[in-house]
């Protein structure tokens, strides 16, 4: 009797099935709107929650239908929170990072800006500090760390140990062989107080961890020697090692494109001021960096990524070509069965060939022996047409599977013939342009979506398709069926038959249009920051010179007879230098410096002013249209006058014979990008001048841009700094020859009171008192000066903090203490205005002072009322803003 193995051949079946329909179940699960952040808690989970909670709600209030929430992870767990798909985003330092884009394919989205007292007031690298008690004299050097006990954080924290390390080894000295112990912490701070303890001769953590403690009170850093210290002007903490970029926020791989691209713009849209920032001791989030410098320091740690750097061991040629040997082993289970299933079909041969000798005289067992084989051959081809409908199935599924991740993923797939005719396309591009399939299919693609260069995109298929040169790459436009124009990346092939013959092109697409935009716009911004930085440091340099002139000009006034033409001509020049004040003004306001000092405002007064003051001596009229109850703003009155006036100006400008200038206000809900509606106070100025052409309207916010003869180019360029500043936007409509429209929005204040403006006669002060002044620049030393003693004051001149604070104790231990105190609020290598006043205040908490300041970025100047100061005097400043400001106070 022939043996038949059934089983063997049923197991080789459900192997090849289980691998063909293995990546269906396990990829099959569903993801839902609960977005995960996994964050690095290097300080432990609580404090990872503290500091991140806030940005999670800040996605969750800009995405709509996605609640994101922070997962905090020490470093042990985080490489299995990725790989099991457990978080959507990961918050981590650049070494885990890199490791995790090696191994997972994640991939980053933006990079942090930490916040610094620096000139941009953030920071994106980071490093480490190396440190040891300000007690320990036998430690001066990292080549006195042999035999010395030292503790960091985590073996995979990168600023807490592995770029201390990295400098380490530069020193000859190997942590793990020349130490007389390495211990790991497991936070920050716990490192810090090891030392401070005495637990520990040295330490390390990533940079800012000591001026977080000593903010909280916590330390004080003066109780340390830092290590290896290195001279970095631009970077504001302790440093001992090389600087390398901060935190990536990055995507896992099963996160979509789309979600991380609205992600990312949420980021770089963080305002500095939100809670979210002040928390997290961010200002924002910036385009990704470049990692290469954490790629070299891994490489020569031979850490992971790298750890096998150089070398191809067994356990990587099995996780590369995995499929390789799961292919093999069903061939090796095929091919064993097929040899038993042989030998056993032989051994069934030659039992039959003795079966057939013994019983050929019985015709009657031959025909049955006849029928047996029959039916033997009738249930294989039975068998064979079953498994090729199965694998037909199998195909359509697999197909099914295709179309619908190629769908899922937002991506245009396309094949084009010799001739550029449509032969395939999804219907992701169908949606993307508004067109359906089955017009398109069969007609020329650069006809349809590119027909403004068609000619020339067929002379480049042609020569690609003859030569079999394909641009692998690439990025066009191409044309919705409405009219309008996405930017497009492509990944390009050739299309090949059977033969191996080019039949023409399949090609994936990229929609980059909204990225384009992003990057754009963070470039413009940029851009106009370097510019400002630029333009405040000019206009706060020069103030400086203007307060001297102003007050010369001023105590020449009071020394020369009021009915003279010295007199006279002292008060043109006064006025002359008031156009100096307004373009110092002009670029403060569009720099940095241009910090705008709020108050509750009713709008009407302010617009009919700044048009009266724009329109003074021209032939132009307005009008004026205004809601009823129009909602009151909260602003700098200077500031919006100043744009009302130079658009009311340019409007002006515009009507060569002159015309009306129509000005409305009104009440709107409106929202910002990316943001909800809320509530804003819409101006409009509208004129019927020559207009501006398309070209120039991309270019009227540009820094120096002017189409005017006379223009310095900062009018609309500061308007748009000063809309910024106040969290509102500016938009402009203009048609050739008809005339220019701008709509400023203004968010409205909750607060409808107004405070009473002081609307009393000037006074002056009776009390005379003992004033002292501090200032880094002689000029404004010796006009302050002469200024308070002409106005009876007794006066003393301090360069900088430490001299002022000495100055006011000694009079306070002579018993003749001060009695108002000016401050400057920036000393050039000293302290400053608000160091000192707190300083004073701890001296004295009754003390008086006024802070003086020609560049208004800091709160100080903006808020100076909560930094405990009892007044402001903006430089330049004039006799009589002195004396005013003083009888206020005296």
């Amino acid at each position: 009797m022939v043996f038949k193995p059934r089983w063997l051949i049923c197991m080789v079946c459900c192997v090849l099935v289980f691998f063909a329909f293995y990546p269906a179940w396990v990829f099959s699960a569903e993801k839902h709107n609960h977005i995960k952040i996994g964050v690095l808690a290097f300080r432990g989970e609580e404090h990872a929650i503290h500091i991140w909670k806030p940005t999670a709600e800040y996605l969750s209030s800009r995405i709509p239908g996605h609640v994101f929430s922070i997962v905090p992870l020490d470093f042990h767990k985080i490489n299995s929170a990725v790989s099991r798909g457990e978080v959507d985003f990961i918050l981590a330092n650049s070494s885990i990072y890199v490791e995790l884009e090696t191994l997972y394919g994640i991939s980053r989205i933006a990079t942090m800006k930490k916040k610094a007292d620096t000139d941009e007031g953030y920071t994106t690298s980071f490093g480490g500090v190396i440190f040891t008690r300000a007690d320990r004299k036998d430690i001066q050097s990292l080549k006195d760390l042999k035999g010395k006990s030292f503790v960091a954080v985590d073996e995979t924290s990168l600023g807490g140990w592995r770029v201390a390390w990295r400098e380490l080894k530069e020193q000859g000295i190997d942590p793990y062989r020349n130490l007389a112990s390495l211990s790991f912490m497991g936070t920050h701070d716990a490192a810090v107080f090891a030392v401070k303890d005495k637990k520990a001769d040295v330490g390390t953590v990533r940079t800012d961890v000591l001026e977080s403690l000593q903010q909280s009170k916590r330390i004080e850093i003066k109780e340390f020697r830092i290590l290896n210290r290195q001279k970095n002007d631009r970077f504001p903490f302790a440093l001992s090692t090389r600087l390398y970029p901060e935190w990536p926020f990055a995507k896992v791989r099963h996160t979509s494109t789309e979600l991380s691209q609205q992600v990312a713009v949420a980021l770089m849209t963080l305002p500095a001021q939100s809670e979210a920032a002040r928390v997290s001791e961010i200002t924002g989030w910036t385009i990704p960096l470049d990692y290469v410098t954490v790629h070299e320091l891994l490489k020569e740690l031979r850490l992971a990524p790298y750890s096998n750097y150089g070398k191809i061991t067994f356990k990587q040629a099995l996780s590369q070509y995995w499929y390789v040997v799961v292919i093999v082993i069903v061939f090796i289970f095929a091919a064993t069965g097929v040899t038993i299933y042989v030998s056993h079909l032989n051994t069934g041969l030659r039992q039959a060939k003795k079966e057939i000798e013994a019983t050929q005289r019985s015709l009657e067992q031959k025909v049955d022996e006849r029928t047996k084989d029959l039916r033997s051959i009738n249930e294989k081809l039975e068998k064979e047409i079953i498994q090729r409908r199965q694998a037909e199935v199998a195909l359509r599924e697999s197909e099914r599977r295709f179309r619908v991740t190629l769908e899922g993923a937002n991506l245009i797939a396309l094949q084009l013939d010799m001739e550029g005719r449509i032969i395939f396309a999804n219907d992701y591009l169908a949606n993307l342009t508004n067109w359906n399939l089955d017009d398109i299919t069969g007609h020329n693609w650069f006809d349809l979506f590119i027909p403004e260069n068609t000619r020339t995109a067929m002379l480049q298929l042609h020569h690609q398709n003859t030569s079999g040169e394909i641009v692998g790459e690439c990025v066009n436009e191409i044309v919705t069926r409405q009219g309008s124009k996405l930017l497009i990346s492509w990944t390009n092939s050739r299309l090949l038959d059977e033969a191996g013959h080019s039949i023409g092109i399949t090609s994936l697409g990229m929609d980059i249009t909204q990225r384009q935009q992003i990057e754009e716009y963070v470039l413009k911004n940029q851009k106009l920051e370097a510019i400002g930085t630029l333009a405040g440091g000019i206009a706060h340099d020069f103030n400086n010179l203007l307060q001297g002139i102003f007050g010369f000009i001023a105590m020449a006034k009071f020394n020369v007879d009021k009915n003279g033409k010295a007199h006279d001509f002292l008060d043109q020049a006064e006025s002359s230098l008031g156009i100096a004040t307004n373009l110092t003004n002009q670029l403060l306001t569009f720099a940095k410096g241009g910090k705008p000092v709020k108050k509750v405002l009713a709008i009407e007064a302010i617009v009919k002013n700044a048009a009266d003051l724009g329109l003074s001596g021209s032939q132009s009229d307005y009008t004026m249209v205004f809601d009823d109850y129009l909602w009151h703003i909260e602003a700098d009155e200077g500031q919006i006058g100043q744009v009302i006036q130079n658009l009311v100006i340019n409007a002006d400008d515009s009507m060569q014979q002159g015309g009306t200038i129509t000005i409305s206000a009104r009440n709107v809900m409106h929202s910002m990008p990316n943001s909800p509606q809320t509530k804003f106070v819409k101006i409009s100025i509208e004129d019927c001048g020559c207009g501006i052409s398309e070209d120039d309207l991309k270019k009227i916010f540009d820094p120096y841009f002017t189409t005017k003869k006379k223009g310095t180019g900062l009018g609309l360029s500061t308007t748009y700094s000063i809309v910024r500043n106040h969290g509102g936007m500016i938009e402009v409509e203009s048609v050739l020859g008809k005339g220019t429209s701008f709509y400023v929005y203004l968010p409205a204040t909750a607060d409808d009171r107004v405070p009473n403006e002081l609307t009393a006669e000037k006074k002056e002060s009776k009390v005379k008192g003992k004033i002292l002044v501090m200032d880094d620049d002689e000029m404004v030393q010796r006009i302050s000066c002469s200024m308070l003693q002409t106005l009876g004051h007794e006066v003393e001149l301090a360069k900088d903090g430490d001299e002022a604070i000495a100055r006011y104790s000694e009079a306070m231990r002579d018993g003749d203490p001060f009695a108002l105190v000016i401050l400057d609020l920036t000393i050039r290598g000293g302290m400053g205005g608000a160091e000192t006043n707190k300083r004073l205040h701890e001296i004295d908490p009754h003390v008086k002072t006024i802070i003086s300041s020609g560049y208004s970025d800091d709160s100080t100047v903006s808020k100076f009322k909560e930094h405990g100061f009892q007044g402001y005097l903006k430089k330049p400043y004039k006799f009589t803003d002195l004396e005013e400001k003083l009888a206020s106070l005296l």
